[in-house]
């Protein structure tokens, strides 16, 4: 039996999946479910949610879910017949299995909506990604700790740069913020320590703490009140 909590109480009303109740072999979510003779379309599955359901070999997912949380099927043979390399799951790039060779160079497949959280989390080995326009959402640390990152574009889709996202890329020396982008996370940045390059649009209205931490770029900023586009 799957447990769902409700993401928006509003129109248009959503629900997360957040966990699944019995040790089921097979697992099929819905894209509606009705509650309260509301009926509320399933977007998102939560972190962990059916972590180590060591009997789980079948599940089906709706297009209507366009987020998929961390660890959410770890260790179950469902994730774990999956091939090493890329891991798509509907229109999410779920995570990257496996180890990662060195100066990998990644075309995210188009049509993909979103990145997961910790997709990539320290693939030291990806040296560059191409991510298409068709991606409205890149999860927390998604890139985190890849040291090896030299070059990412983010598409004009994308609104937000969530926390973590390319903390600790060592190796990333410049990156354009697109114009879509309205917010930028908690330690988005953070010890991007070659970071020396930043454009950042006026679209941008909030920026949240440690962003920038030990980049060259805010260390070389001189001493007093600092704007950023429109934000101080």
């Amino acid at each position: 039996m799957l447990h769902y909590a409700v993401t928006s109480p509003t129109e248009p009303y959503t629900v997360m999946v957040m966990y699944c109740e019995s040790n089921a072999v097979e697992v099929t979510i819905p894209s509606i479910i009705g509650y309260n003779e509301i009926d509320y379309i399933v977007t998102s599955i939560d972190n962990g949610a059916f972590s180590s359901s060591y009997s789980l070999t079948s599940i089906t997912i709706p297009e209507s879910v366009t987020s998929i949380g961390s660890h959410a099927f770890y260790n179950t043979p469902w994730y774990n017949n999956k091939p090493d390399g890329v891991v798509y799951i509907g229109k999410i790039l779920y995570d990257y299995k496996g180890e990662m060779s060195p100066n990998t160079e990644i075309e995210v497949l188009e049509g993909t909506v979103s990145i997961g959280d910790n997709a990539f989390y320290n693939k030291t080995g990806l040296t560059s990604i191409t991510i298409p326009e068709s991606v409205t959402s890149i999860g927390y640390g998604a890139f985190s700790y890849c040291t090896g990152l030299t070059s990412i574009t983010i598409p004009e889709s994308v609104t937000n740069i969530s926390a973590e996202m390319l903390s600790y890329c060592s190796g990333l020396i410049s990156i354009t913020i697109p114009e879509s982008v309205t917010s930028i996370g908690d330690m988005a940045f953070y010890e991007c320590t070659e970071l020396a390059t930043i454009t950042i649009p006026e679209s941008v209205t909030s920026i949240s703490h440690h962003a920038f931490y030990n980049t060259p770029w805010y260390n070389n900023k001189p001493d007093g009140v600092l704007y950023i586009g429109k934000r101080l």
